[in-house]
Formats: C-alpha cells, sequence, structure tokens
C-alpha cells in the first residue's frame, strides 16, 4: 500500500515537473512572441508610427497624392479596409516598444498565405529583427492552419533574397503571380512549406 502511494506521488511530482516545465516554456515563447504586434485597429497614433515605417516605400508614393495629409487619409483607409477582411493581417515586429519592421500576410486560398510589404526602418537594419518577424509571423501563420507561404522579391534585392532564404524560403520556377493575381516582371517567387 505504502509503496503504491509512493508510485502514484512520484507519477504526480513528475506530472507537476512537467506541468511547469511547459508553463515555463510557453512564458518563454509568449515573450519571444511578445516583440510580434498584429494591428487591429487604424488611429492616428497607428497611421503615424505606419508612416515612419514605411518612410521609404511612402517617398516613393508622394507624387500620386496632392500632399500628406490626402495621402495619409487615403493610406488611413486603405489600411482600415484591409484589415477588416479576416483572411488578411498587418504584423510589426517591435523593439524597445518602437515598431521596427513590418508587413502584410494575405491568406489567397485556404492554408496559403502571402506576404508583401515587407520592410524594416532604415536605421534598424542589420540587426535581425526582418528575420524575426518572418519567423514570428511563420509561427502565428503555422497557428492558424497555414501550409505554404508565398512572397515575390525582385531579383537585385539580395538582401531581402538572403533574408528569406535564411528562414526557409525556397526560390521557384513558377511565374511571380502575387495573391492579387497580378504578374510582377523582375521578380522572384519564393516559398515556404510548412
Amino acid at each position: 500500500m505504502i509503496s503504491g502511494f509512493r508510485r502514484k506521488s512520484q507519477r504526480v511530482s513528475w506530472n507537476c515537473k512537467a506541468v511547469i516545465q511547459s508553463f515555463l516554456q510557453f512564458d518563454s515563447q509568449k515573450r519571444r512572441i511578445k516583440m510580434l504586434e498584429r494591428i487591429e485597429n487604424v488611429n492616428e497614433q497607428v497611421i503615424e508610427k505606419m508612416f515612419l515605417l514605411y518612410e521609404e516605400s511612402m517617398a516613393d508614393m508622394k507624387g500620386e497624392f496632392k500632399d500628406l495629409d490626402e495621402m495619409k487619409a487615403s493610406y488611413a483607409a486603405f489600411l482600415k479596409e484591409f484589415i477588416e477582411n479576416p483572411k488578411q493581417m498587418v504584423f510589426v515586429e517591435t523593439a524597445e516598444k518602437q515598431w521596427v519592421c513590418g508587413l502584410r500576410a494575405v491568406e489567397s486560398e485556404q492554408g496559403k498565405w502571402f506576404l508583401e510589404a515587407v520592410e524594416t526602418m532604415p536605421g534598424q537594419r542589420n540587426r535581425g529583427y526582418g528575420k524575426k518577424l518572418i519567423r514570428h509571423v511563420t509561427e502565428f501563420l503555422k497557428g492558424t492552419g497555414a501550409k505554404k507561404i508565398d512572397c515575390i522579391i525582385g531579383k537585385s534585392n539580395l538582401s531581402s533574397i538572403k533574408m528569406h532564404s535564411d528562414c526557409g524560403f525556397i526560390e521557384t520556377k513558377e511565374l511571380p503571380v502575387n495573391c492579387w493575381g497580378e504578374l510582377e516582371e523582375g521578380r522572384i517567387l519564393f516559398r515556404l512549406e510548412i
């Protein structure tokens, strides 16, 4: 009787250790993923932070708007409409409470996601934030049932090709058609099979 209790007591002890280890792993993972934020609301502060994050891309589009206010209003409307669709998400990676890089993810068909607008702030480059963002988003999407993640990269964008390759993306021989069905000439389609 006593030896049976001892065995049961040991099993309970081992189970407690397993639960504690599992909790510690979860807590560690939670802290690690805490760097990843999903944008779920659009307000003035979010727009300002996105303009800082995507400063280079925004500068390239300035000529399409009469002024900065019109550009911000147009971007706010786009972003709001984009995130209202549950198959479209915007993610940012943070460091010291600052958004350092971001991307958009679109589920083009069940289990198949497409990453676009992957960008790191110029002052934050070469610090591994882009890789962290892609890895965190991959982990998040995997949890939603994703099986495949595609992205399109310019042939001359060697740093982006290296970053995506380091995260497991492989160059395909398929036409570089984005999630909107548009052919992007001079670019390469990369894929990550999960």
